[in-house]
């Protein structure tokens, strides 16, 4: 059972929320087993009690002790003796491999410092413009983006870092069918809000990687569960269309677009995770430069509250969610 004053904690916040209700979206819809989410459960809550003053009523560092569980490794004296189990990709739907070219969004900073082969790089500002930008602040900015948009028109083939990966180090690869996605003038706005991409703000340059599938299949892809979204905001495991809840395999992102009109569907995009992609085995890979984004999506305070509610709907109210994660 769970602690019910460590649910209280979780149920103290609409973040709190957002996770609560993604955690019994994921067991009522068959994407994790009970044995799983307990085990989550133990671990999380007793990590929590570990790094933290026993009995503090924060939910930030609650939610901070899930993504430390999941993604980091066991910090020293915590469960000697014990080894901690892997929580990500343990969705248990199997998914067939995607037809079609995947693809993650990354945003300038990532792809100039840790993806693209430095000797691409050079060859690209040779070329095309005296420095590649890494946001809207640096000088020469806006003719640079007219310049790289006008120079790259299309897809650029470039190599990977050596020894870098697709995907965060010891994190995920979050993708989505390329053909799935609308991409027209404002690119890195409309990519933004289909993808559900909160944390991206107003100036940021967006970069959009296209892989082959076949290397997706080899990297695990699978549905995301709520323990590989973590302290993603607008994530949901549970879509609003019957046709995308029928797509068992895939997720669908939230439409920042569609939730800030408060549409009654806000359905995105279809996504999955996997393993981070190795250079090595990966080679070359498709880049197209999205710009910048325009303008920054809504107000995460009130829009987390929003949200919550809106997942909260399914279940009643908190004393539902708390309830029920605490039989678990």
């Amino acid at each position: 059972m769970a602690n019910p004053s460590t649910v209280d904690v979780l149920l103290s916040g609409p973040k709190g929320v957002i996770v609560a209700c993604n955690l019994l979206h994921s067991l009522d819809d068959g994407l994790v087993d009970k044995a799983t989410v307990q085990e989550l459960l133990d671990w999380w809550f007793a990590l929590y009690d570990f790094l933290y003053a026993p009995g503090l009523t924060d939910v930030e560092k609650l939610l901070d002790a899930l993504d430390k569980t999941v993604f980091e490794r066991k910090p020293p004296g915590f469960r000697k003796g014990q080894s901690k189990p892997n929580f990500r990709l343990r969705c248990k739907l199997k998914a067939r491999t995607p037809n079609n070219n995947v693809t993650n969004i990354s945003t300038m900073l990532i792809f100039r410092e840790h993806i693209i082969h430095e000797e691409d790089y050079k060859k690209l500002i040779g070329c095309h413009i005296p420095s590649l930008p890494m946001d809207v602040n640096e000088p020469g900015i806006q003719h640079a983006i007219h310049q790289l948009k006008a120079c790259t028109v299309g897809k650029l083939r470039c190599r990977l870092r050596p020894n870098s990966t697709l995907g965060r180090s010891g994190g995920l690869l979050w993708f989505t069918e390329e053909r799935s996605l609308q991409i027209g003038k404002d690119s890195a706005n409309e990519v933004r809000d289909q993808l559900g991409l909160v944390d991206r703000k107003k100036g940021e340059l967006l970069v959009m990687s296209v892989i082959s599938p076949h290397h997706v299949k080899r990297a695990g892809g699978l549905r995301p569960s709520f323990m590989d979204a973590t302290l993603h905001t607008r994530f949901r495991v549970h879509s609003d269309t019957k046709k995308n809840n029928g797509r068992k395999t895939w997720g669908h992102t939230v439409n920042l677009e569609k939730f800030a009109d408060n549409r009654s569907h806000i359905d995105g995009v279809c996504e999955r995770v996997c393993r981070p992609l190795a250079a090595s085995n990966v080679g070359t890979v498709d880049f197209l430069f999205l710009g910048d984004v325009q303008s920054t999506r809504g107000k995460n305070g009130d829009d987390d509250t929003a949200f919550s509610q809106r997942l909260l709907q399914y279940y009643g109210d908190k004393k539902t969610l708390k309830k029920r994660i605490t039989n678990l």
